[in-house]
């Protein structure tokens, strides 16, 4: 569980009550700050001097690359990574608890609810409690959950290692281009949500302490040349078809 450990009560109290509930055991993390950027980037390897990211956006990828680099110090095969800011599922520990379920193949499970929408035309298995895995098939935003393998974890340490412009978190873990051969897939129903997605944003209880720029409006963002963009494209022939014919809403349960 990342959670930064200075003026956090409230969120780690939050994920305590969640997880007890739950039933499933967890170890906090401490986060990456700002003023350990430097450091954290000569431990894990992975050097973000020549990103476009802001101080937040790399302290963030930096708390992910920590424990990846600590999976591959200890070998460990599997690892359920959350922050602190999740809603979990109440069923969420026949998942958490015993890793047979996951297929031999994956590399990455998006356990969260993000994207509002799947492509059903995309490959599916049965997972265990009457969910499915869903293959990826373009980028997923949201890093607030997720099992990662150490097979996955070797090749994204080697492939960040060579990168100099590197992206955001959730574009270098769920971005199946960028790792070709990796098998990615999210799971369906989600077993956990980010509190602002399942709440909204304006009546979060927990305001981005990562990225400020997650507690604005998306609409409040928008200029008005794009709003009209994004309302023309809703009416094009491929939109209603893909929407409406080949897309399935997400779920949380």
């Amino acid at each position: 569980m990342i959670s930064l450990t200075n003026n956090n009560k409230a969120r780690r109290e939050h994920i305590e009550m969640h997880f007890d509930k739950a039933g499933v055991a967890f170890d906090f993390f401490d986060a990456v700050t700002k003023d350990q950027i430097e450091k954290e980037q000569l431990l894990t390897g992975v050097d973000l001097s020549e990103s476009k990211l802001n101080d937040s956006e790399k302290a963030c990828f930096l708390s992910h690359a920590k424990i990846w680099k600590m999976m591959l110090d200890r070998e460990i095969d599997y690892l359920a990574i959350f922050e602190d800011d999740i809603h979990l599922s109440e069923s969420a520990s026949m998942f958490l608890s015993d890793p047979n379920w996951i297929p031999v193949e994956m590399g990455l499970v998006k356990l969260e609810k993000s994207n509002k929408y799947y492509n059903i035309t995309n490959k599916k298995i049965p997972a265990i409690g009457g969910r499915s895995l869903i293959k990826l098939k373009k980028t997923n935003w949201g890093s607030a959950g997720y099992i990662i393998s150490l097979e996955y974890v070797r090749y994204l340490m080697k492939r960040l290692a060579d990168k100099k412009t590197i992206m955001t978190v959730d574009d270098e873990l769920f971005t199946p281009a960028l790792n070709e051969g990796m098998e990615l897939f999210m799971l369906e129903p989600a077993i956990c949500i980010q509190d602002f997605t399942l709440n909204e944003r304006k009546k979060s209880s927990f305001p981005s302490t990562i990225d400020p720029r997650k507690n604005k409006s998306e609409k409040n963002k928008l200029t008005p040349w794009t709003k009209m963009k994004r309302e023309l494209s809703r009416i094009s022939p491929f939109f209603l078809v893909e929407r409406h014919l080949l897309s399935r809403r997400t779920k949380y349960l």
